[in-house]
């Protein structure tokens, strides 16, 4: 069952109407294949992979330089519907991946929330 949410979002994308946009043609391509509209999140998937060709190699990764891993988990899934061969299932977020790789591919450091520290009394 495809929730209201991601009609909602799809309609948003379509409205943000930015050519070079990379993440209009991501949120247009996920949402799109979470709706089984499989020619339009191909369409929007390939305008994409043009824009960012990194990702293709490790979505999960790039992704998850901005998103939380539900949401990336959300968005292969999407991205795998419209045309995306993804290997692979990710295994949660708390996986020896995540705790042992804190960079993306452009050197963003990854925070996860072991990471965070309470501040220290004066």
């Amino acid at each position: 069952m495809v929730s209201s949410i991601t009609k909602t979002s799809l309609e948003f994308a379509h409205k943000v109407n930015m050519p070079g946009f990379w993440r209009s043609e991501l949120a247009i391509a996920a949402n799109c294949g979470q709706l089984g509209q499989k020619a339009a999140g191909n369409d929007a998937l390939q305008t994409f992979l043009m824009q960012r060709p990194d990702i293709a190699k490790l979505p999960r990764e790039e992704l998850a330089i901005w998103w939380q891993p539900d949401m990336v988990e959300h968005l292969i899934a999407g991205l795998s519907k419209a045309g995306l061969e993804v290997g692979g299932r990710h295994p949660g977020a708390h996986c020896d991946g995540c705790k042992t790789e804190q960079r993306g591919s452009m050197g963003v450091r990854k925070y996860y929330p072991e990471d965070i520290k309470a501040p220290r009394k004066a």
